[in-house]
């Protein structure tokens, strides 16, 4: 559920301000002293909703689509309430509330279109993922019952099916497209930032797991300047991922005092890209 939160906090918080505009401005029609029936009937909606999904009874996509018009909806009651607390200090326009649904709708219908599937595939290849490393640690656990191995063994198998799993998540979302940079540019430019974000929520639940993050440059005639550039442009998505909350112990960068940069100069981005590593 966190996760889906993470993943949906700009579609939430967009509704969260839909329904704060629509508590402090639209104030028509009678005074309600008792619910509204739209009020009444939606929320009724809501808790049938919220059984549904606590019984398992929709799996897959329809449950996510359930679970997202839930989250749109309450976070724009909490906005239209609050809202309405601001402006005029009591709910008796709460009928009114309704005209906000239509374009709270209208993003709905956006979010489980587009938002709602891109999250289902990256928790497929988290959960094909998981079930790999699952596989292995079962595989060497058959292993060790033959020949039981000392506890360093054990705790070098668990660390590294951790990092395994780690490294297919983080490349599960850079490979949707790669991270470059500028031409002799350190700057996160706005086509970086969501894969960026994703990784850093993969990260966060990657513990106990050292990060590795190394970038390449362009400049091949000047080495120093090469080096520099590539430093600089590793913090930079360093400092970007603690921004995002990731922990500064868990991030390192490479050593470019004895790096050899590869030779590539041909006219494509291989040579700005940025490396993210679990180690």
């Amino acid at each position: 559920m966190w996760d889906l939160l993470y993943y949906l906090r700009f579609w939430l918080a967009v509704c969260f301000m839909i329904g704060a505009l629509t508590g402090s401005f639209a104030y028509f029609g009678p005074r309600q002293k008792r619910i509204a029936r739209w009020l009444g009937w939606s929320g009724l909606a809501a808790i049938a909703g919220t059984i549904v999904l606590a019984l398992e009874a929709l799996k897959g996509p329809a449950a996510l689509s359930l679970t997202g018009a839930l989250l749109f909806y309450g976070l724009f009651l909490c906005g239209a309430t609050l809202g309405a607390l601001i402006k005029f200090g009591d709910l008796s326009a709460h009928e009114s509330w309704a005209a906000g649904l239509a374009p709270l709708v209208v993003i709905w219908l956006f979010a489980a279109n587009w938002t709602l599937p891109d999250y289902s595939v990256l928790q497929n290849d988290e959960n094909r993922a998981s079930s790999g490393a699952q596989t292995d640690t079962t595989t060497n656990r058959s292993k060790a019952s033959e020949n039981p191995p000392s506890a360093s063994a054990v705790s070098a198998d668990r660390t590294e099916a951790r990092e395994r799993v780690c490294q297919q998540r983080i490349q599960a979302e850079v490979d949707t497209k790669n991270i470059v940079f500028h031409r002799q540019s350190i700057r996160i430019n706005r086509h970086m930032r969501p894969i960026l974000d994703k990784v850093a929520g993969v990260i966060r639940r990657c513990s106990n797991t050292q990060i590795k993050v190394y970038a390449y440059a362009d400049s091949l005639s000047l080495t120093e300047m090469n080096r520099l550039l590539a430093e600089r442009r590793s913090q930079a998505v360093i400092e970007y991922l603690i921004r995002a909350g990731v922990s500064a112990t868990t991030l390192v960068t490479n050593d470019y005092k004895n790096i050899n940069f590869p030779d590539i100069h041909d006219e494509s981005a291989k040579s700005r890209t940025v490396h993210i590593i679990a180690k």
